[in-house]
Formats: structure tokens, sequence, C-alpha cells
């Protein structure tokens, strides 16, 4: 896997000139084969496990600069298609006098630049918008260090990295959080679209994409423009992501999501082979063979079935790959990577792509949002009503509710903000500690602190599209892993969903309308009209139960209990199997592991003797 760390200092500075020799060194003495791809006064990047066509190293004019990871041209007319290897010279000298703006404009993809200007002292670090590609980032004497894995910054001794309890407590509240800060005190990150300029050892941040300000940017009014430029834009990205890879495992569930990203593969011009696998079990909407096949069927690719893993243990998380925040998915990871990891060495495959990031692209849930943002933009029209009643079929709720709401917030000014899901399923937590997170407008992403008077529907989307995919370094991943790939989540196709209206998205009643609309002929009929997900609950309890000892000796007497984050009396009553009134669930209980594994591997807790 593609991983860089880079020294940014002063070069005026013989100290901090010192500390990058040492550091360097360190990194060189490493087992992993370590290359510096720019030396320069105050900047020095390293790389190691870059592949051709996919995580390369692009290098500026003049030693300007340099973007790690991967990189598209950016077009209206054509295609796009996989950046020139070197910025020629009227490019670099674009990208620094912008300082690195240019790189948003005319180029998308999954990349962290590193960029000089020598006459001035200065240093930017910019960060793609899907922020696919982690940058982490630690001050060691004067010195500040970027890199993509905490493994790495382990190994070269950055510090005695210890554990932010108040963002893990509202990390569980939230579910997710997407903050410069990160669970490990000393350690901060890069988010996506920022650029961070340093300069006389100062730092200064601005954000070059701002979702919200996209969002009321050429918004589309018009349900067939919309599906037209999804559908465009779509099948762009993901055929220029397949472009950069000869051979690709792609996990098919059937689904609308992984078959609208199937349907765009089909036609690929670069034709990469194709290799796709479908996961069943038994239960409930759980096996989507019949779907997936359809889609297979018409593009004409392999498919291979697989019986869901019942015996997957809990006990490798607790050596799990050391990250900056703990591991939002678990049971994938667990179950599937080491055996996909094998199956695409067999195959030849050096990525796994997947539908991930299509719920919340093309708009799943809350269609009651819908009839606010008419009525926010076109008042009280005849066409507020049947938007009205789409949204109602489609939250099942009545009209008069939807009503009710979209006067709310336009008479009243009642807009939905991100603070309102903190707790929400969350039966376990210690009293408080929801609410605690809650008034904190720290833990709220920067750009949605102050979020004006946009509808409550823009705001919800945008909201949902700020959080990448699960990290690049996967919490069993090895150095040599295919590389994670969701197509769908693309700079391009997130701001064309992001200057879709709600009411467009959910069009007619129906979930993803748009998306439907766009390839409606594409696809299986059966799969374009279908209204259930397929999922897996019962298989997670199952697995859950069977690990169910592990937990009951960790959970109850663990970290997150002492810290005041979890209620220890609710959590051993709804672990002791016996009748409770607690409604918590599975989801529930596997993120609360996960962070007291997490935990666990930071603070050196041994594993107990009857978990063993």
């Amino acid at each position: 896997m593609f991983r860089y760390i880079a020294f940014i200092w002063n070069d005026a500075d013989p100290a901090a000139g010192e500390v990058v020799r040492q550091l360097a060194g360190r990194l060189r003495s490493q087992p992993l084969q370590w290359h510096a791809t720019l030396d320069e006064p105050g900047l020095v990047v390293f790389a190691s496990g870059e592949r051709p066509g996919s995580s390369e190293c692009y290098p500026l004019q003049g030693s300007a600069g340099v973007v790690l990871g991967k990189l598209f041209t950016r077009s209206t007319a054509g295609d796009s298609v996989s950046a020139p290897p070197a910025f020629d010279a009227n490019e670099s000298a674009k990208v620094v006098a912008t300082a690195g703006r240019h790189l948003i404009d005319a180029y998308w993809g999954r990349y962290v630049a590193f960029l000089r200007d020598a006459a001035s002292r200065t240093a930017w670090v910019l960060r793609d918008p899907t922020a696919t590609l982690p940058c982490h980032v630690v001050a060691c004497n004067g010195v500040q260090v970027h890199f993509s894995s905490m493994e790495d910054g382990v190994a070269l001794g950055l510090g005695d990295f210890s554990v932010n309890w108040k963002y893990i407590a509202a990390a569980l509240c939230y579910m997710r959080l997407q903050l410069n800060a990160t669970a490990l005190d000393g350690v901060s990150q890069v988010l996506g679209g920022e650029c961070i300029e340093w300069r006389d050892g100062a730092a200064k941040s601005r954000f070059y994409w701002h979702p919200l300000h996209i969002a009321e940017t050429d918004v589309f009014d018009d349900f067939a423009a919309a599906a037209q430029a999804l559908r465009r834009t779509a099948r762009d990205c993901v055929q220029a992501w397949a472009g950069s890879y000869r051979a690709i495992l792609y996990t098919l569930s059937g689904g609308l999501d992984s078959s609208i990203v199937m349907a765009c593969l089909q036609d690929a011009p670069s034709r990469p082979q194709i290799t796709c696998i479908n996961y069943h079990s038994a239960g409930s909407d759980t096996d989507e063979r019949r779907f997936a096949r359809l889609a297979a069927a018409r593009a004409g690719v392999e498919l291979i079935e697989r019986e869901r893993n019942r015996d997957v243990s809990f006990e490798p998380l607790l050596s799990m790959q050391r990250s900056s925040v703990p591991p939002t998915t678990v049971l994938y990871p667990l179950e599937n990577l080491r055996s996909e990891a094998q199956l695409a060495a067999e195959r030849g495959a050096t990525a796994i792509f997947s539908g991930n990031m299509g719920d919340q692209l093309f708009y799943q849930s809350r269609g009651s949002f819908g009839a606010g943002e008419y009525l926010g933009r076109h008042g009280l029209r005849r066409g507020l009503f049947p938007i009205a009643l789409d949204a109602a079929r489609m939250d099942r709720l009545s009209v008069w509710t939807v009503l009710r709401e979209a006067l709310a917030e336009k008479f009243l000014h009642r807009h939905w903000h991100p603070s309102e899901v903190a707790g929400s399923y969350r039966q376990l937590l210690a009293a408080g500690a929801a609410k605690a997170a809650a008034r904190d407008p720290a833990f709220i992403h920067p750009l949605f602190r102050d979020t004006g008077r946009l509808p409550s529907g823009r705001l919800y989307h945008a909201y949902s599209l700020i959080f990448p995919p699960p990290d690049f370094h996967g919490p069993t991943g090895q150095p040599d892993d295919p590389e994670p790939v969701a197509p769908l989540y693309s700079q391009p196709l997130i701001e064309v969903l992001l200057r879709t209206p709600t009411y467009l998205l959910t069009y007619g009643g129906w979930d993803r309308a748009t998306a439907r609309r766009a390839f409606q002929h594409d696809m299986p009929r059966e799969i374009v009209v279908r209204r259930t997900k397929g999922g897996m609950e019962e298989h997670a309890k199952g697995i859950f139960l069977r690990n169910i000892g592990l937990v009951s000796e960790l959970l109850p007497n663990g970290f997150l209990v002492r810290e005041g984050i979890l209620d220890g009396r609710k959590l051993r009553e709804v672990l002791s199997g016996g009748p409770t009134r607690i409604a918590s669930g599975t989801v529930e209980l596997y993120d609360y592991f996960a962070a007291e594994a997490w935990v666990r591997r930071w603070c050196g807790a041994p594993v107990l003797r009857a978990a063993a």
C-alpha cells in the first residue's frame, strides 16, 4: 500500500534541520523501502509502495513540490484521463501561483500535495476534497511531520501518543467525526479540500473546496437535466478509476449503488479484467444473489458467490493496525479483507472496487426535507403539494406532517443541524454524554458550524458527504493489499449531487430517484425498481454472540466505562442475555467494542486471561 512521510520546517532554523536529518536517518533504516521524492530546504517528502498508474508521485518543475496519490485531469467536454507523470513548467507555475488551488479546479483524484515557494520560505499542504488518502500531522521539535499511516508515526518515534477521551466520547455519540482533531492528543489531520500554509513556523488554514458553497451554485431545477449530468459524470469517474488498474476485484452486492458501478464498468474503454464477488447468508434480506447475477450477466463478467463466514473472531482487533481514530467498520474487514486480498492476488487484481457511499451520494433517506427545500426556493406554488406527497410516500409520513415541517423551516427558520444526531440510537452511553457532545461546536466539522439559512435538505445531504469511505489503511490491512476504491466517491460526482436539490433526488417518492432515472436503461429493470436493500443484521448478531465471552470480559471492565463514556450497569444488563428493556442494537455494540479495542491498542492494556 502507498505511504508517505513529509517534513516541513523553517530552513533558517539549524536545530529543526538537525531534527529532520535524524528523522530521515531513522526512516531510511526501516525495512520499508523509502525514497525521497522531494529533498529541498524546508521540505522533504518520502514515499513508499508506489504503484504505476494508481499511486504515484507527480513532481513539479523547479523542485516546487510534489503531488502524491492519483490524479486525473478535469474535463467538462470530454473524458477525464490520468494526469501526466510530471507537471510541466506552465502547470507547475499555476499550481504554485495559486498556492495549490489550481489542483482543485483543474484536477481530481486521491491525493495529498506538498508545495513550496523558496523565495518566501512558504510551504503548502493540500488534501483533495474526498480525503481518501490520510494526512496526519504531528509537531516534533520545530518540524511539522505529515504522514499517511500511524504505524509509520510510531516507528519514527514521534511521541508517546495519548488518548483524547473527549473525542472518543463524541465519536461514539455521533458515530463518526470529521475534524482537524483526532482521537490522539498531539495528532491532527488536514481535512478534505483544506490547504495548510506553513510560513516561519506558523500555520494558516483555508478551505479551497466548500460543499455548502457548491450546493448553492448552478443548482439543477430540472429532473431530466440532473439525471443526465449524473449519468455522464458517474460514468466518467468510474471509468477513469477503472483505467488505473489492469485487473479489478469488485464487491457486487446486487443493490442499486453497486449495480450502477457495474453498469459504468461494463463498457469501460480500458477494458480491465473484472472479477465480481457476492456474499450471502441465511436470514431475511441477506441473500441478494439473484440481483447480483442479473447485473453480472448483463455486464458479461465473472461472479463468485461466497457464503458469509459465521466463525469470525474479534481477537484480531486487539492487535489491529494503529490509526488516529477508532475504526468505523470492523466486521467487514475482519470477515473478508484477508480472503479478498488472497482472491485479488490469484486474479492479478491490484484494486478492490465497491459501491461505497452510493447511499449518501444518491440520497437514500429524509425525503421530507425535499418539501422544505422546494418551498424555500419556489415559495407557495402548485408544485409543493405533489412534492410533499412524494416525501410522505418515501418516509411513510402523513403529507400534513411533511407540510408542517416545511412551513416551520420556511417561516420559523427551524433548520436541521448536525448536532441533532448526537446520541441517536445510542442507548448505552453514560448519562449526559450525548448532551455534552451536542453542546460543543468543536465536534462539528468547521465548515458546518455556521450554516446560515441553507435548506435542511442541502445541509443534511452535504454533511453526509464529508465522511470518506473506510480508511485507506484498514484495521487488518497488510502492506501488499490491493487498494480500496469507491469510484462513486469522486470530486466531480460529489459536486453534481451537491447541486441537485433533495426534491429531485427523491422525485416521485423514490429514494435515489435521480440515479434510478439516470441508469434506467443501463441495468436490469428488476434492480432499477428495487426498493428493498440487502442487510446482514442477523449475520452480524450471530457473530457478536459467538464473541460474547470476549466482549463481556473487556467492555464492562474496560476503559470506556472507566472514563464515564458508557453506562456500565446498562452494558452488563444487555450483555447478560437476560430480559431487558434497553433497546440497544448490534451496530451500537460493535462500535463500542471497536473503540475499546482501539484504546487498548494504544494504552498497551493486556488481554485478560478469560478473554484470551
